[in-house]
C-alpha cells in the first residue's frame, strides 16, 4: 500500500518578501483577463499577491502554467490553484498568513 504524506518538512528558507506592487500585479494579471468577470479577476489577483509574497522566484513558472490553463478555457479557481501551488512549494505559509 502506498504511503501519502500530507506535509513534508522543508529546510528553513525564511526570508521576508515584500508584497508585490499594484503595477506588478496588474502586469501579471493582464494575460489572464480575457473573458473573466471582475470577481474572478479579484480571486486571481489575491492568488498572485499571496504567491509573490510567499515565493517570488516561482512566479514565472506559476504564470506560465496559469496562462496555459487560461488558454484551455479552464475556470478561475483552477488558475488560482496553479498560481498558489507554485508559491506554496517552498514557502513559509504560516509566516505569510499571520
Amino acid at each position: 500500500m502506498a504511503t501519502y504524506h500530507t506535509a513534508m518538512a522543508k529546510p528553513d528558507t525564511h526570508t521576508d518578501h515584500p508584497p508585490a506592487s499594484d503595477a506588478q500585479l496588474d502586469a501579471w494579471l493582464a494575460p489572464l483577463t480575457e473573458g473573466r468577470r471582475a470577481e474572478e479577476l479579484t480571486l486571481l489577483r489575491q492568488a498572485l499577491s499571496f504567491s509573490a509574497r510567499a515565493q517570488p522566484e516561482a512566479m514565472a513558472s506559476a504564470l506560465s502554467v496559469a496562462q496555459i490553463l487560461h488558454a484551455l478555457h479552464l475556470d478561475h479557481e483552477t488558475l488560482a490553484t496553479a498560481i498558489l501551488r507554485a508559491g506554496y512549494d517552498n514557502a513559509d505559509v504560516e509566516r505569510i498568513t499571520k
